[in-house]
């Protein structure tokens, strides 16, 4: 398995804004494995976490997935079988196309004491795996779809609908770690990922 990569956001905003079409794809055996920790580094044990893939039905929807509980080292573990859509993708050269793997990777957790879903965009190169993190908050209709507003000015973040509540000082979690590789057989997906589950500064 390659290392795991780190975040490059400003490369990731490039990938974002020169998105092609995603075409459709057959499901495949995908071995997903996410660790949780706190912001020293240490696991989240014992923490329950619904895991749902972006290319499953509805996914975006309240109890899509599967809901887990963290192992002593902070582990969940989830083995299925979904579409991994090629689409291509701008890096550094907007008029340049590069083809990709794409998948997503979402993860309900509270945000001070909300449901939010983390929902990670994963681009798969053969030179390596590109991955960006937003959090979305259920709408009017529990749907997971609205993204927290961030605020430049002020480097903060409210919830949608409220922007004179009180600001966040993150989205409440960050992605430390990740990587996305073909099994050796090139028949499955590995996916594995780190985040750090934060407290929250209000102000």
């Amino acid at each position: 398995m390659k290392a795991m990569t780190r975040r490059i956001a400003g490369v990731m905003a490039a990938v974002m804004a020169g998105v092609g079409c995603t075409a459709a794809a057959d499901p495949e055996p995908i071995d997903i494995e996410v660790r949780i920790v706190d912001e020293s580094g240490a696991p989240r044990a014992n923490l329950p976490v619904r895991l749902v893939v972006g290319s499953e039905a509805n996914a975006r929807a309240p109890g899509a997935g599967a809901t887990l509980t963290t192992d002593a080292d902070g582990r969940i573990r989830r083995q299925l079988e979904a579409a991994v859509a090629p689409r291509k993708v701008s890096l550094d050269n907007p008029f340049v196309k590069h083809d990709s793997r794409y998948l997503a990777v979402a993860l309900e957790l509270d945000i001070v004491g909300r449901p939010a879903l983390y929902w990670t965009d994963l681009d798969y190169f053969r030179s390596g795996t590109l991955g960006q993190m937003v959090a979305y908050m259920p709408g009017s209709d529990g749907v997971f779809d609205e993204m927290l507003v961030f605020h430049p000015e002020q480097h903060a973040w409210t919830f949608p609908g409220e922007p004179d509540g009180f600001r966040l000082s993150s989205i409440g979690a960050d992605l430390k770690l990740f990587s996305m590789d073909r099994t050796e057989d090139e028949k499955g997906w590995i996916v594995r990922l780190e985040i750090e589950k934060q407290e929250f500064t209000v102000r």
